[in-house]
C-alpha cells in the first residue's frame, strides 16, 4: 500500500471525508422519500381499481338476481292468468290460487287480481278483497303514485 492510502491510523478515509458526503445523503435520503411515495401512490391505485371491480360486480350480481327475480314473478303470472281467468266467479278460489303463488315466490309479498277500475277481485291477502286502487295509479303507474293516493291498499 502507498502512503497516501495508509494515512493516520483511526482516520476516515478521503471519500467518506469529502464534502460531497453531505449531499450524497441527501440524495439517498429523497430518493427513499420518492420512493416510498410512489409505492404508497402505486398501493392506493390498486385499492381503488379492486373497490371499482367489486362494486361492478355487485351490479352485474343485482342485476343478475332481479332479473331472475322478475322473470320468475313474470312465469307465475302467466301461469296464474288463465286459471284466474276460468275461476272469475269463485273469489274465494282465486285467493288460495294467490296465496299458494306467493308461498311460491317468497319474494313477493302479495298479488291481488283487479278489475279494469281498480277494485281488487281477490288476493292473497284476503283483507284487501274489495278495496279501491286510486285512478291516479291506474293511469300512471307506481312511479306517479303519491302517499296520499295510496292510503286505500296497505
Amino acid at each position: 500500500m502507498t502512503t497516501a492510502a495508509r494515512s493516520a491510523p483511526g482516520s476516515l478515509p478521503r471519500w467518506l471525508r469529502s464534502d460531497a458526503l453531505p449531499w450524497a445523503g441527501l440524495v439517498l435520503a429523497l430518493t427513499l422519500v420518492v420512493g416510498l411515495a410512489a409505492f404508497v401512490r402505486y398501493e392506493q391505485l390498486e385499492i381503488e381499481a379492486d373497490l371499482e371491480d367489486r362494486a361492478q360486480l355487485y351490479a352485474r350480481v343485482l342485476e343478475d338476481h332481479a332479473a331472475r327475480l322478475m322473470g320468475s314473478t313474470e312465469l307465475a303470472l302467466q301461469t296464474l292468468a288463465p286459471a284466474l281467468e276460468a275461476e272469475a266467479s269463485t273469489p274465494a278460489h282465486a285467493d288460495s290460487l294467490l296465496a299458494s303463488t306467493v308461498r311460491g315466490l317468497p319474494f313477493v309479498r302479495s298479488l291481488s287480481w283487479l278489475d279494469a277500475r281498480g277494485r281488487v277481485l281477490a288476493s292473497s291477502q284476503t283483507d284487501t278483497r274489495g278495496l279501491q286502487l286510486p285512478q291516479a295509479a291506474i293511469t300512471a303507474g307506481p312511479d306517479r303514485m303519491t302517499a296520499a293516493g295510496a292510503r286505500g291498499i296497505p
